[in-house]
């Protein structure tokens, strides 16, 4: 009886044993091959933790080394609502005055979002909720003070029963809800000085193996062209968390440090820059145009010294400007040259032999027809002018006259090799070509429109270069604003050489204009007013009516851009100035408004760049009178045309 029971209660407790086993291979089989894939996903969402780190961005700077534009650390702040439990508005009220924030819409961001579902049903919150980018370091230490001082209300300090899960939870609160990431915040230094050339920054989402991320990218200027190289490459950590979020070191699974962008070496000269826009700041207050730019070039390199223009912007506040304002002019507004356009046409029609700068051109008295068309000298009633004397006098009779007797097709040609009509290829953004309308769209007047500046648009760079290719013995340069791309260290990773594009016009050519620009800038000169002290300027007055909006091709009576370029010392050229005022209110002329904004920048610019003087006070050489001279009269040469003084001739150099 006794050992029946036995083996009745041995028998039951062997069933019950196999039972108990074959659910725990149940179970096991579940686990580890049914429901392997689930499982393993909600390890992963519970352990892994992927991480970026943000690289810093190269800096910006000028042919000497000062910072044009910088990036300096701050922090995203940035909160995990999984561990807040129901204290958002806590939490909400205790930082939102430090990031600068409504409490009350902070809340609702800190409120839990379900992320994604699990396969089995289960919801998975967002952790990973950006609060606010960009706050200083100063103001993230203020935001964890204010969570480490978070109180829970009276009982946290006299309730001593308060159970230890309660204290850590209160602790998670004040230490896990609200964490930062390394970030970096662009910095211009000069705020609207350069803000053209360098531009600025904007933010775009980005889908990254990590996620979706924010990155900063070039909007604009030095920013967006050299974009690739200024950026870096983001770091990326993959590890493991333990139950609190602490990082298991052991399990770290990748770890790639961020590398810093590239520093971009530009040419410009911020001593230049910042004399260049003072004075047109000065000229535009005074005078009131609609906008001006202004641009300093090294002839002999092509090199940007200095780019401004106004209307402008603050770099580090883009957004608080007109579209408009951030329009680089320099590059991307057409304009029609007026006279300055005449040094070109003079300088081909040198090049090509036609004349020498003694010549004599009968002007007139200030009206002569051409094709039953009466052209005028702007109120001025020149007879008998030298071809210097064209040019110091700005007479569009004359040039007009130079025009027909180097003819359309090499007038064309040589505003091409000038560059009129092509890209200065300055390397920024929003350039634009000009416009010189093909010979096939010339009409019969285009011969003595052209070369006064007329049915042609430049851009102020545009004609910079065209002038600076006088400077340069005739050699077009291809103007240059990069230098070099420098990484971390300070190594040079890319160079950026000098480019000469073309041979325009021989260099005797190139001295017989430049002589007659001096000549500009003298006593009997359209320039005369800007004579300089220490300097001789070789240059050129401009002012050109602007075309009527809309068709019939009719120019306005009251609306003009005024200009001046030039260079110094003229036989020695170290700088190129130009200048240009569009619709200056007033008097309008180039010589009353631009030349002088040219003087005042000159001389402080040769100051600044210890340019030794070319002549004294007491023996000025912008005021002599030798080489202006008219030339003996000859009679009329068959070959220039009738109202062409003196030698005419026909062989090219």
């Amino acid at each position: 009886m006794t050992d029946a029971r036995f083996n009745r209660r041995l028998a039951v407790l062997g069933t019950l044993l196999c039972l108990a086993l074959a659910s725990l291979s149940w179970r096991l089989v579940e686990l580890q091959v049914w429901r392997h894939g689930e499982l393993k996903d909600r390890v992963a969402d519970n352990t892994r933790s992927v991480s970026t780190s943000q690289p810093r961005r190269g800096d910006i700077r000028d042919r000497r080394g000062a910072i044009l534009a910088t990036s300096v650390p701050v922090r995203r702040v940035i909160a995990d609502p999984t561990v807040m439990g129901t204290n958002q508005a806590l939490v909400a009220r205790a930082i939102a005055p430090v990031l600068g924030l409504d409490a009350a819409e902070l809340e609702l961001r800190l409120q839990p979002q379900i992320l994604r579902y699990q396969t089995n049903g289960k919801p998975v919150f967002r952790a990973y909720v950006p609060l606010k980018d960009k706050v200083s370091l100063d103001d993230w230490e203020r935001v964890r003070k204010a969570m480490q001082e978070i109180s829970f209300g009276p009982s946290e300090a006299t309730n001593r029963a308060s159970s230890r899960a309660e204290y850590y939870f209160r602790n998670r609160v004040r230490q896990m809800s609200i964490f930062s990431e390394q970030d970096f915040r662009r910095v211009y230094p000069n705020g609207f000085l350069a803000s053209h050339v360098i531009g600025y920054l904007g933010t775009r989402e980005v889908e990254t193996p990590e996620g979706r991320l924010r990155e900063e990218f070039g909007v604009d200027g030095i920013e967006r062209v050299q974009d690739s190289k200024l950026q870096g490459i983001r770091g990326y950590r993959e590890t493991e968390v333990d139950g609190k979020g602490v990082e298991v070191a052991m399990y770290r699974k990748q770890n790639v440090a961020p590398q810093a962008g590239h520093n971009v070496v530009l040419t410009l000269d911020l001593g230049l820059q910042h004399i260049a826009q003072t004075e047109l700041t000065n000229a535009y207050a005074r005078l009131a145009p609609a906008s001006a730019s202004c641009v300093i070039l090294r002839p002999d390199t092509g090199d940007v010294l200095a780019m401004a223009n106004l209307p402008g912007f603050d770099a580090n506040e883009p957004g608080e400007s007109p579209v408009s304002n951030r329009k680089n002019r320099a590059i991307s507004e057409y304009v029609e040259p007026g006279s300055t356009y005449k040094c070109l046409v003079l300088a081909a029609a040198l090049n090509e032999g036609l004349f020498s700068l003694n010549d004599r051109f009968d002007c007139g008295n200030g009206s002569f027809v051409y094709q039953k068309r009466r052209l005028r000298d702007g109120g001025h009633s020149y007879g008998l002018l030298t071809l210097e004397e064209v040019l110091a006098k700005s007479s569009n009779i004359g040039a007009a006259k130079v025009g027909i007797a180097l003819g359309s097709e090499r007038l064309w040609r040589y505003s091409k090799a000038f560059g009129i009509g092509s890209h200065t290829d300055v390397g920024l953004p929003g350039e634009g070509a000009g416009l010189l309308n093909p010979l096939s769209a010339w009409n019969g007047f285009s011969i003595t429109s052209v070369p006064m500046g007329h049915e042609v648009a430049v851009t102020p760079l545009q004609m910079a270069v065209a002038i600076a290719a006088i400077a340069n013995k005739g050699v077009l340069m291809r103007p240059r604003l990069t230098t070099r791309i420098e990484d971390e260290s300070g190594r040079i990773v890319q160079e950026f050489p000098v480019a000469p594009v073309r041979q325009v016009i021989s260099p005797a050519a190139a001295t017989m204009i430049t002589r007659a620009m001096k000549k500009v800038v003298s006593p009997i000169g359209t320039g005369r007013s800007i004579i300089m002290e220490h300097y001789t300027v070789a240059g050129k007055t401009g002012t050109a009516q602007k075309p009527r909006a809309g068709p019939g091709g009719s120019y306005s009576d009251d609306l003009y851009v005024s200009s001046f370029i030039g260079f110094f010392p003229a036989d020695d050229p170290q700088i190129l100035i130009s200048v240009t005022l569009d619709e200056p209110k007033g008097e309008h002329t180039g010589a009353v408004t631009a030349a002088p904004v040219f003087k005042a920048i000159a001389e402080r610019a040769g100051n600044y760049l210890n340019i030794p003087p070319d002549k004294t006070p007491e023996s000025p050489s912008q005021t002599r009178q030798g080489g202006g001279d008219r030339g003996d009269w000859v009679g009329r040469t068959a070959g220039a045309g009738s109202w062409v003084m003196g030698s005419a001739r026909k062989t090219s150099p």
